[in-house]
């Protein structure tokens, strides 16, 4: 099993020295020069067993198109494409190569981007981070519609993953951000909160009278627990069907990119970014590529920080 290289037609490029796009810099790195690592995931697979709609294998390239048309910045940081996931072998043996895959770039000192493909992949991802970090106080947000803490009485699926994580590893915490009640059982709810998990649910999002991003670094205690190791997890359910519609399931109801990317920055600017996955894109559903763009956009603004600042 391996990682297949990407797409060179992918990597976008204005041939103006004036006007650098990410699909410029990509080419010319290796893992000792990168400072980011980016793989994809075309793995739906998980997604099929949970009964949701297919489509996110096309998701990883779909992103890439978007993401390196945007700009890159002097003070970016580097980037390098280690490719796709090849789909060879069971689901169990994919997850175990990708986890053992980012343990050893996570121990190269490197920062890693994934793009799903199901959030079952938020395993291999969130399992190598905490085999990495364990000793120091990691912390997993994931950004939802559903829990994910679905057991595994029926095997794996892209509702598992966050319920491996617990049983696993017991000593990091973990918070849920923007579940929505329609979309999660009482059994889980409840499940979740007996594990010490925290939730910020939709509609407590909503009733408070605080935008999305004092509540976030409130309940995160921000800016006086910064530095610690994180592992942001997005599932592009998490926001509403007018601007992610093009995702494996998808709601009305939701979060907006105007309230989320604010607290992008917060987090970028207070907490230690090690693991960001994006996960559940699914182009077949998607209208303009607006969920792609978006999945894009959450990418560069993680990358160029401090311009985001300055643009504010």
């Amino acid at each position: 099993m391996k990682f297949l290289a990407a797409n060179l037609e992918l990597f976008t490029s204005r041939n103006d020295p004036t006007d650098p796009r990410w699909g410029d810099q990509l080419s010319s790195l290796s893992l000792e020069t990168a400072e980011w690592v980016l793989k994809g995931y075309p793995d739906e697979e998980g997604i099929r067993l949970n009964g949701g709609r297919l489509g996110a294998a096309q998701a990883p390239d779909s992103i890439r198109r978007q993401l390196f048309k945007t700009t890159f910045w002097s003070k970016s940081p580097t980037l390098l494409d280690l490719g796709n996931l090849e789909i060879a072998g069971n689901l169990d043996q994919r997850h175990q190569f990708c986890r053992s895959s980012l343990t050893e770039i996570l121990k190269l000192g490197k920062r890693a981007i994934t793009l799903g493909g199901g959030h079952d992949f938020g395993y291999p991802d969130g399992a190598a981070f905490l085999e990495v970090f364990k000793d120091q106080s990691p912390l997993v947000l994931n950004f939802d519609a559903h829990l994910d803490v679905r057991n595994l009485d029926r095997g794996l699926s892209s509702g598992t993953p966050f319920f491996r994580l617990i049983e696993e590893f017991k000593k990091f915490e973990f918070h849920e951000i923007g579940l929505q009640p329609q979309c999660n059982s009482e059994a889980h709810w409840n499940w979740l909160l007996s594990k010490d998990g925290q939730i910020l649910s939709l509609p407590e999002i909503r009733k408070s009278s605080d935008p999305l991003c004092k509540q976030i670094t409130d309940k995160l205690a921000l800016p006086r627990t910064a530095r610690r190791p994180t592992y942001l997890s997005i599932d592009i359910d998490a926001f509403c069907n007018a601007e992610a519609p093009g995702c494996s399931q998808s709601w009305v109801s939701g979060l907006t990119a105007n309230e989320f990317l604010p607290v992008l920055h917060q987090l970028t600017e207070h907490l230690d970014l090690r693991v960001v996955g994006i996960y559940e894109v699914s182009p077949p559903f998607d209208v303009d590529h607006r969920t792609s763009k978006l999945a894009a956009q959450i990418i560069h603004s993680i990358l160029t920080p401090a311009i985001g600042h300055r643009a504010l």
